[in-house]
């Protein structure tokens, strides 16, 4: 892949445009990705619902480990009500 100057890139100095063009091109991170989170979303039941096509069911699912894991018993309730919800409505088909 080729990356072009942008803006006004063409007016600096050679040695620094040419690092832009050597640099590697980041991808954007998929909605998957960002919904697994930084530690790359070895969780179970995340991963399950993703793979299932059910993000809105895996968000909720993420939100709940992350009370539940900090002691928020009553949010963490909150949520897997939530969860249990939107599964029904996900595979209601």
């Amino acid at each position: 892949m080729t990356k072009a100057l942008v803006g006004k890139q063409e007016n600096l100095p050679d040695h620094i445009k040419q690092e832009i063009l050597d640099a590697p091109e980041t991808p954007m991170k998929s909605k998957e990705d960002r919904i697994r989170g930084k530690k790359g979303g070895t969780v179970k039941n995340v991963t399950e619902r993703l793979n299932e096509g059910n993000i809105k069911g895996a968000r909720l699912a993420r939100k709940r480990n992350v009370a539940s894991s900090k002691g928020k018993k009553a949010k963490a309730d909150r949520l897997q009500r939530k969860v249990d919800s939107q599964d029904s409505k996900f595979f209601k088909d």
